[in-house]
């Protein structure tokens, strides 16, 4: 096999979204902070801030689809706070509104060139003020949606491969920055060519799928990442997590799996669909920080993999 390249270096951000938008509201008049989060509340998820230092810091938690935002407040002003938004990786995609009631000829410049989407004097027509939030939150979904295809394997609805290298050559960076283990599984669909030559491709698709959903069903914390990495062949990425923890999480894969009992009539090692696993774990007890690398766990990975299917196929080493 030949070894992908890790050393591009990553950059990558995925914030978690909510089930319903969220719209944060930023205004130090508190009659009409409340009066905004009670218009605004049946439609989206509201919260609040009376500054815009508390601001900063709910933005930055993640989760926030748009930002109705005043200008005039102490300390940092919204146009202020606008830029530092703009400045920062984990903010700087969330749409803000201006709302300011100091109008001038320079107000609504300003206002675009701190980089609000929107701008709107006050005091605001809620009606046209709605519209404008409702548009807004369109197209942020719209781009969270394409930035969601960019990463994701259409056909099995896990990361795909440029997506899931990144990840793995960033874990790998934070595992020596935090001294802390990673681990990472290398897993191949046993007998997957017979598979879609006794049953077809279409057969074949439907297959890939259903197992990359069961696996990814089996990983339960945040941080643990799944994708295709070619083929019937997919990488599991398990940050903070030593050999051990690694061997119990494939075991649940291998179990659930096999409990989803999808047939195999071309197998040589059973008559449902099966998968073999390579396990390899970076910890900062046992190896120096120089010697950990993408390359040389995904290596050894692919190393283990290639036991277990000497093994005998539907197991794991490790």
């Amino acid at each position: 096999m030949i070894y992908p390249s890790f050393s591009e270096s990553a950059n990558v951000q995925e914030p978690l979204q909510p089930a319903n938008p969220t719209l944060l509201i930023v205004d130090d008049d508190l009659s009409t902070l409340s009066g905004m989060e009670l218009f605004f509340s049946v439609q989206y998820d509201t919260v609040t801030c009376d500054n815009s230092e508390s601001a900063l810091a709910v933005a930055q938690q993640g989760h926030v689809d748009l930002i109705l935002l005043d200008v005039n407040m102490p300390g940092m002003n919204g146009h202020e706070l606008c830029a530092t938004l703009q400045q920062r990786a984990t903010t700087k995609n969330i749409p803000v509104i201006i709302l300011t009631g100091s109008i001038d000829d320079n107000t609504e410049f300003n206002s675009l060139n701190a980089g609000a989407v929107d701008f709107m004097p006050k005091p605001v027509d809620l009606q046209t003020l709605r519209l404008k939030v409702e548009n807004h939150m369109k197209l942020a979904r719209h781009r969270r949606e394409l930035s969601e295809m960019s990463y994701t394997d259409a056909l099995t609805g896990v990361a795909n491969r440029r997506y899931i290298e990144k990840i793995l050559r960033r874990e790998c960076q934070a595992a020596v920055r935090t001294e802390q283990p990673l681990s990472l599984a290398i897993i191949d669909i046993d007998n997957f060519k017979d598979y879609n030559d006794t049953l077809g491709h279409q057969k074949g698709d439907q297959c890939l799928a259903q197992v990359a959903q069961t696996l990814k069903g089996t990983l339960r914390r945040e941080n643990d990442l799944i994708g295709r990495f070619g083929g019937e062949e997919f990488m599991v990425i398990l940050p903070n997590t030593d050999l051990a923890g690694a061997e119990g999480i494939v075991d649940q894969m291998l179990t659930k799996l096999r409990e989803a009992a999808v047939l195999h009539p071309a197998s040589d090692c059973s008559n449902l669909v099966s998968v073999s696993v390579g396990i390899a774990s970076y910890s900062p007890d046992l190896l120096s920080d120089d010697e950990l690398n993408a390359d040389a766990l995904f290596a050894l990975a692919d190393d283990k993999l290639y036991q277990a299917k000497q093994n005998g196929k539907d197991c794991y080493c490790s």
